[in-house]
């Protein structure tokens, strides 16, 4: 339902329509819905709902992420929605050596209407300097960048900053915390909205490197639970930081080319009767990657004043992750992934004892152990500054 507030009463009147407060429902829904218009490689014209144009692994489809879920800096602070509802303006030369695009988003992400009538603008743009060069190694290799851009209404969007999370889904920050009222309150995006990165791929033989970096800056605003619309704002504040990962990996059987030569952007399918089948090709691919991500929550630099429970602070994460990939047929892949997460100087946010360690602002990302009661385990408690996550999985994709 869509709910809204009265403003004298502190009320709450809805309607079966979609919420601007809720997130949107886990249910079965489109993932990629959209119509492309083709006059000519160099424009083209796309619109529907599809993956954000705003980073390298972002765009990339789902079928060919080295890695079973994208890099913690795409997903978390690149593009948290993954999709969003829009159109863009996209296209590159014929010879593959520049690539561009240029849109409108509603920000709000995918399945959703449009919250408050404002728009993100979004713009990616890639050169490959060696493509004109059939012989070379490098023909592959590209390097681009990214910029966002958008504002919230805080009068008409009342849903939480995502969450930052890993790659199994584990919270290690939330947009959501009890004051020292015992309110929950909750961290909304409000006002301004941007994001910059830069992106470089570097194909060699059977190895090939990467790496992303982004930086951005949201505008926030925190409100009780159950009145997140205004005017019922506690104070504005910003959520800002930047995150980089490398990666490096190694085809020990076949080639990139099981899932082509260069990392996909989403350039639309085109079916060719013509062409003839290709025999299926196996491939096994090894990967490795470290990542690091930096954020600082400021709950009250644009106006009101702090609770004492306010978690001003940084959020400082390490990760490093393994991989493993075989693919039976481009259709086909089997992967598993080891990632180790490093949260420095993690803490609970009551001491085990007393006088023992309390989390504080350097370090507001919390593990899975800092969640643990009291006399369960207090050295993990204590002391857990690390989480493993193994995951696998058996895909089949076209």
């Amino acid at each position: 339902a869509n709910c809204t507030v009265d403003p004298a009463a502190g009320t709450n009147t809805c309607s079966n329509q979609s919420s601007p407060v809720e997130a949107p429902l886990m249910k079965p829904g489109a993932t990629d819905a959209f119509i492309n218009y083709a006059p000519s490689p160099w424009i083209n014209v796309q619109v529907g709902q599809y993956l954000l144009p705003f980073t390298m692994e972002a765009r990339s489809s789902d079928n060919t992420t080295p890695f079973l879920e994208r890099s913690l800096v795409v997903r978390n602070l690149g593009a948290p929605f993954t999709r969003d509802i829009g159109a863009m303006v996209w296209g590159e030369a014929p010879n593959r050596f520049v690539y561009y695009t240029v849109g409108l988003y509603n920000g709000d992400g995918p399945n959703r209407t449009n919250a408050d009538s404002r728009f993100d603008l979004v713009a990616r743009s890639f050169i490959r300097p060696f493509a004109t060069d059939a012989r070379s190694p490098f023909k592959w290799a590209q390097i681009g960048g990214s910029v966002r851009y958008g504002s919230r209404d805080p009068k008409q969007v009342g849903y939480d900053v995502p969450s930052l999370t890993t790659q199994a889904g584990y919270a290690f920050w939330k947009a959501t915390y009890t004051d020292s009222l015992n309110r929950t309150l909750h961290i909304l995006p409000s006002s301004e909205q941007g994001a910059v990165a830069a992106e470089l791929f570097v194909p060699f033989d059977r190895f090939d490197l990467s790496g992303e970096f982004v930086y951005t800056l949201q505008n926030t605003r925190e409100a009780v639970d159950g009145y997140q619309l205004s005017p019922f704002t506690e104070r504005l504040g910003t959520l800002k930081g930047y995150g980089y990962y490398v990666q490096a990996g190694a085809w020990i059987l076949g080639s990139r080319d099981i899932v082509g030569g260069a990392p996909s952007y989403g350039k639309p399918l085109h079916l060719d009767f013509n062409r003839p089948v290709t025999k299926a090709t196996r491939g096994l691919q090894a990967l490795v990657k470290l990542e690091q991500l930096h954020l600082s929550y400021a709950g009250a630099t644009r106006g009101g004043a702090l609770d004492p429970k306010t978690p001003n602070g940084d959020i400082d994460v390490t990760s490093v992750s393994v991989g493993l990939n075989y693919w039976a047929t481009r259709h086909l892949r089997v992967g598993i992934n080891y990632v180790g997460y490093l949260f420095p100087d993690s803490a609970p946010l009551t001491p085990s004892a007393a006088g023992g360690p309390v989390q504080t602002p350097s370090q507001r990302a919390v593990t899975p152990a800092q969640s643990l009661a009291k006399g369960a385990d207090d050295g993990a408690r204590d002391g857990g500054h690390a989480l493993h996550e193994v995951q696998a999985r058996v895909g089949v994709q076209f």
